[in-house]
């Protein structure tokens, strides 16, 4: 299929006073082009009284199509005859339109970045009649036109994350998603800025997508009109509570959630385990499994790592969690309180502080699945093609405990959520090199404390017992700890 010039007004949605002109421009790009992109099996132009845009006509003989044949100057100045059109129908188009259902209509269309992990993926967003699609590689030029990504200029190509180095895609991903399966559409922020949207499908998938600045509230709007079975519903809600359990000006997150149907009250009432609860608190504040960047955040509960048995009965088996892991060890805690005092900035550039590092961070999250793929490739590019120093790496669990409460300055990490759930992570299947220590050990499979017993599962059944709900005894120490620190500046739930 190709384009048509249309000279008449195109009906578009209000938008925030605040766009940009280039915004609103691609904005108004991508309304036309979806009302033009159709397949030959899609009837005559029909208006649809429930959209604010016609259904995709059925471009003939009569249309005016821009084609890639064309130079940016004719595009720009709309020149260029029928007979041209015809001859000239762009292979992109043509490419896209083949990934689409037969007979598909598309009704809106947006640019987009999808996030995994550390990668981006630069595409298009399409709204069709009962699917929505997700298409790698392709953009949307000014000129109306749909170009894979790879075949355009440089300069004729506006990127939505500037700052990815642009790679050529040889595999591209294309998705297709029912909007009867849509179970909740949330807002996020991408690199500290509130760009992103993530849409959660009843079959476990979920999309992490980045969309140019002042375009997420309108693709949000649209997601929310097409979705038919989201339920305002918190036993189904990835957030654990309902929608208008929502944060309160001047109250912050936790005092809202104290509130009637949020997720910690049905927390407290026993409905939900910890595990679950957390993993809502993560969701809550805005972190997702497809950033590394704000990938989810669990704390420390164990600190024995010696016993052969845990005691699940003694308080010393378990972290303090009143404090954040900078001030587990009360002489490590004097350091850092010593160093804030102490901080001289001869060129008052940087205040006093206590921490260095970050309780959470892409490099510690991929450290910790060091030897699981897609993150080994994650950690390698983030270490210049190569593995850390073997002293350095993720090696034992009560190595990697002590360093963060007790030894290491510049060392406060938390947990991850697979400490919990995936004892995979904690084994080198892939036989990958990483290294010798100093020491002369070699580094493999993750070391484990003795009561696994040399079992990675072992070790997360025990490791999820102790942040589960049984038995009671450790459930009711991990709700009172919480409980009675919920509004503590030290307390690790508000640092997710």
């Amino acid at each position: 299929m190709m384009f048509e010039r249309d000279e008449k007004p195109v009906a578009v949605e209000s938008a925030d006073n605040s766009d940009s002109g280039l915004e609103m421009d691609y904005e108004e790009i991508g309304q036309r082009t979806a009302r033009l992109l159709t397949s030959s099996q899609t009837p005559k132009t029909q208006e649809n009284d429930d959209d604010d845009t016609e259904v995709a006509p059925d471009l003939g003989s009569d249309s005016q199509p821009l084609s890639p044949g064309v130079s940016s100057g004719q595009a720009s100045s709309g020149v260029q005859t029928t007979e041209q059109s015809q001859e000239q129908a762009s292979p992109d188009n043509q490419t896209l339109l083949r990934l689409l259902d037969e007979g598909e209509k598309i009704r809106h269309m947006f640019r987009c970045a999808r996030i995994e992990g550390l990668d981006t993926f630069e595409g298009l967003l399409l709204f069709g009649q009962a699917h929505w699609y997700i298409v790698d590689g392709f953009t949307l030029l000014r000129s109306h036109e749909i170009r894979e990504i790879d075949c355009i200029p440089e300069e004729l190509h506006d990127p939505i994350i500037p700052m990815k180095a642009h790679c050529k895609c040889t595999s591209k991903r294309h998705s297709k998603f029912a909007y009867e399966d849509i179970r909740e559409v949330c807002k996020r922020r991408y690199l500290l800025q509130p760009t992103a949207l993530e849409v959660f499908s009843a079959d476990g998938r979920n999309q992490l997508l980045v969309f140019p600045r002042k375009v997420k509230n309108k693709v949000y709007e649209r997601f929310l009109s097409v979705a038919t079975a989201i339920t305002d519903s918190a036993h189904q809600s990835v957030s654990g509570q309902k929608r208008n359990a929502t944060v309160e000006p001047g109250t912050g997150l936790l005092s809202s959630l104290m509130g009637e149907k949020s997720v910690t009250q049905r927390w407290e009432r026993g409905e939900i385990s910890n595990f679950q609860y957390i993993m809502h608190l993560n969701t809550l504040a805005g972190r997702s499994y497809n950033d590394l960047m704000q990938y989810p955040v669990f704390p420390w509960v164990v600190s024995d790592y010696d016993s052969e048995e845990l005691d699940l009965n003694n308080p010393m088996s378990f972290r303090d969690l009143s404090r954040p892991m900078g001030a587990q060890s009360g002489e490590r805690l004097n350091q850092f309180k010593k160093r804030f005092a102490e901080w001289d900035d001869p060129h008052s550039e940087t205040p006093p502080y206590h921490y260095g590092t970050h309780y959470s961070s892409a490099m510690i999250v991929a450290s910790y699945l060091v030897r699981m793929e897609p993150f080994t490739q994650h950690f390698l590019g983030l270490q210049g093609g190569h593995f850390d120093l073997a002293d350095r790496m993720f090696h034992s669990i009560k190595e990697a405990w002590l360093s963060s409460s007790k030894h290491n300055m510049a060392d406060v990490k938390e947990l991850i959520p697979e400490f919990f759930y995936l004892p995979d992570f904690l084994t080198n299947h892939n036989r990958f090199d990483l290294g010798t220590k100093q020491s002369g050990v070699t580094l493999n499979n993750v070391v484990l404390p003795p009561w696994a017993k040399g079992d990675e599962a072992e070790f997360i059944r025990v490791h999820r017992q102790v942040n589960g709900d049984t038995p009671p005894y450790t459930c009711r120490l991990f709700k009172q700890s919480v409980s009675s620190n919920i509004a503590s500046a030290g307390m690790w739930v508000p640092a997710i």
